[in-house]
């Protein structure tokens, strides 16, 4: 099976990552890139950086399942370990 393509930019997942850490006023941001990307790309799972905004702009959202796509995020992001270096 053939990996999905990664159709979000460096600056987007930047504003995700931004949201995951709780940086003040990234949130409403990265819901404007979560809402762009589902009109034009739709709802991608297994991608995390949309798992976790599924979450986040969700109006009824699935506490445990929010922290647990946050760890992951903020744990297995290539965008985050490529900051750190």
């Amino acid at each position: 099976m053939k990996k999905p393509v990664d159709v979000l930019t460096d600056a987007d997942k930047k504003d995700i990552l931004d949201c995951a850490r709780r940086v003040a006023g990234a949130t409403e941001k990265a819901i404007a890139v979560h809402r762009a990307y589902l009109r034009t790309h739709g709802l991608r799972r297994g991608d995390p950086y949309f798992d976790f905004m599924s979450e986040v702009d969700n109006p009824c959202p699935d506490l445990l399942l929010r922290s647990r796509y946050r760890e992951e995020l903020l744990t297995n992001s290539p965008a985050d370990r490529k900051a750190e270096t």
